[in-house]
C-alpha cells in the first residue's frame, strides 16, 4: 500500500436529517483544511434528470434506491477526481439505508485508502427546531420535518461508526470532538508508516 493510501481517508460525517452535518463538515473542513464535497449538490444534478425531484423535496418523500444510487455513482466519480490531489476529503450525508452505504464506503476507500464514519446525534426536538430554521433561511434546503420523519423510521443503525458525537446545542464541542478523533487519526497513522 504506497504512503498516500496508508493515510488518505474519507471522513463520512453521517446522521438524522436536521443533525448539524453540514455545520459540522464546514467548521471541521476549515479548522483541519480538509475539502468537503457536498452530495447534496448531487442530489440537485442527479435530480435535474427526474421530473418528481421537486416534489420529493418539497412533501418529504424518500428519494427512490435507484436514485440514490445514482447519486452515489456521481459522488465517487467527483472524489475520485478529489482523490488524485486530496488524501482526506470531507463528505456528509444521512447515509440512513446500509444497504447503499456499505458499497459507497467500500468504493471509498479503494479511493483513499480508509474510511472514517462520524454519527452526529441529536435529540428530535433540536432536529425540527434546525430544519425550521433552515426553511427560513435557505430557499434551496433539501429537506424538512415530513422527511426527517420518513427517514426515522427508515433508518438502519450506523453500528459501524468510529465516533459518535452529540449535537444538542453544543456544536463547538462536537466540532471539537471531531477534530481531535481525526487528528489523532492522522497520527496514528503517520507513526505506522
Amino acid at each position: 500500500m504506497s504512503d498516500r493510501h496508508s493515510t488518505g481517508c474519507l471522513i463520512a460525517i453521517a446522521g438524522a436529517i436536521g443533525s448539524g452535518k453540514s455545520t459540522i463538515a464546514g467548521a471541521v473542513s476549515r479548522r483541519l483544511d480538509i475539502p468537503v464535497h457536498s452530495i447534496d449538490d448531487d442530489k440537485r444534478a442527479v435530480g435535474a434528470l427526474y421530473s418528481d425531484f421537486p416534489r420529493w423535496v418539497e412533501e418529504g418523500i424518500p428519494f427512490p434506491d435507484e436514485f440514490r444510487r445514482r447519486v452515489y455513482e456521481r459522488t465517487l466519480g467527483q472524489l475520485a477526481d478529489l482523490a488524485r490531489d486530496e488524501t482526506r476529503v470531507i463528505v456528509e450525508e444521512t447515509f440512513h439505508r446500509a444497504e447503499l452505504r456499505e458499497p459507497f464506503f467500500r468504493s471509498a476507500e479503494r479511493l483513499f485508502g480508509s474510511v472514517c464514519l462520524v454519527e452526529v446525534a441529536v435529540a428530535r426536538d433540536v432536529a425540527i427546531a434546525h430544519l425550521q430554521k433552515r426553511a427560513r433561511d435557505e430557499a434551496d434546503h433539501l429537506a424538512g420535518r415530513a422527511m426527517f420523519d420518513a427517514f426515522a423510521k427508515l433508518a438502519d443503525p450506523l453500528i459501524e461508526a468510529d465516533l459518535v458525537v452529540e449535537n444538542n446545542g453544543e456544536l463547538d464541542l462536537a466540532v471539537d470532538q471531531v477534530c481531535r478523533y481525526l487528528e489523532a487519526l492522522v497520527a496514528d497513522r503517520s507513526a505506522e508508516s
